[in-house]
């Protein structure tokens, strides 16, 4: 048995008001292994706390599809379907999630009360939960809040949807398997680079730093961490040459004879040009808008977006992306479930923010190698 002398993440939070980056990161870590009572343990270095998970005391195992009606669980983080004593299933701990990003984000759960019944009257009131506009958030963070703090168990995130979600990332989590996985996509990506496919080689390269990027900023064995750094600095040259590129391609040489065949493209322009052609999914998408012109303003700003990332313009492009995505999350949420057009919107949004991570994936890995000297050179393989 462990003392947790630091108190519960709850007081934690009233103390500081509300949590940096770094901590929620952490906390996030902690809360994706099971939602209970979160208590604070000294940790590393000074003033350092490690987050334990602990005290299973109310705690009971749910199927997904078993269903309850016994009250568990602290009141404040209860979903309305358990505070209110309707039948429950394990989606019910998402909701609990939802209000313990809510209160690490703002310093307060959703519906803080200082009684039971008020909040139970808080409950029932039905009240849209509104997210603050004080604190700055994320795109991605207040797409997760929002989807996780839905009062119908039937409109709430799955559980597949979120150990996925862009917010979270643990796709990209440090780990053994994801070094192995990141060196394996960079290959591929030389591969395709010297077969000249440099689309596809690009986005290869950006999908290999997604899982390098966390791996040098956990490793803390300093020469390790200088040896991925170089790696990640070469092929992070590289995909910028191949972005470069896009904006460099000269015009194809015309013939001067009298021929009235037309020339053909060269292959690296028409990649070029099959790049600079919108989706068939953002085209569709663009023709069921005319109805809205708040749709069809997000949408363009989003097409901008991608423009302004084959100019290289990343900052530009990152910046547009968030404004179209912050766009579009409400008129996605108002979207009939089943529609055509809500389908086209939802993969349009997962689209942008995966575009948007591997933009900030580059720049991370840009100030990442700030320090370091450039590694020249593209012609390497990953031992």
């Amino acid at each position: 048995m462990e003392y947790c002398a630091g108190g519960s993440l709850h007081g934690y939070i009233r103390v500081k008001q509300k949590l940096k980056r770094n901590d929620l990161s952490g906390v996030f870590e902690a809360v994706v292994v099971g939602v209970a009572n979160l208590l604070l343990a000294k940790g590393p270095g000074p003033g350092g706390f490690r987050l334990k998970v602990a005290d299973f005391g109310f705690a009971q195992h749910l199927r997904l599809g078993q269903e309850n009606t016994s009250v568990k669980g602290s009141p404040l983080y209860m979903a309305p379907e358990v505070l209110l004593k309707h039948c429950y299933d394990a989606t019910a701990d998402l909701w609990s999630i939802g209000v313990i990003l809510y209160e690490c984000l703002f310093g307060r759960a959703p519906y803080s009360s200082q009684t039971f019944q008020e909040l139970v009257d808080k409950i029932r009131a039905n009240r849209r939960i509104e997210i603050p506009k004080t604190v700055k958030i994320s795109v991605e963070c207040e797409d997760l809040l929002t989807r996780l703090l839905q009062r119908s168990p039937r409109d709430r995130i799955s559980f597949e949807e979120f150990f996925k979600h862009a917010f979270l990332d643990l796709e990209h989590a440090p780990s053994e398997e994801n070094l192995e996985r990141a060196i394996g996509l960079i290959n591929d990506a030389i591969e395709l680079d010297k077969r000249q496919e440099y689309d596809a080689a690009y986005k290869l390269y950006c999908k290999g730093l997604q899982y390098f990027v966390p791996i040098i900023q956990a490793e803390t064995c300093p020469n390790k961490k200088q040896i991925l750094r170089q790696r990640v600095q070469t092929y992070l040259n590289r995909a910028e040459e191949i972005k470069h590129s896009f904006q460099s391609e000269p015009e194809p040489e015309t013939s001067s004879s009298s021929s009235k065949s037309p020339q053909k493209p060269s292959a690296r322009i028409q990649q070029i040009q099959r790049a600079l052609q919108p989706s068939e999914n953002y085209q569709q998408l663009l023709v069921l808008a005319a109805s809205s012109p708040d749709l069809k303003s997000a949408l363009e700003i989003g097409r901008q977006a991608e423009l302004y990332a084959l100019e290289n313009k990343l900052d530009t492009a990152l910046d547009s992306y968030k404004t179209a995505l912050g766009a579009l999350m409400p008129l996605l949420s108002a979207e009939p479930r089943g529609s055509r057009r809500r389908d086209l919107l939802h993969a349009q949004i997962v689209c942008w923010m995966e575009a948007a991570e591997q933009i900030k994936t580059v720049r991370s890995a840009q100030i990442l190698e700030e320090m370091d000297a450039v590694a020249t050179g593209y012609n390497c393989c990953v031992q």
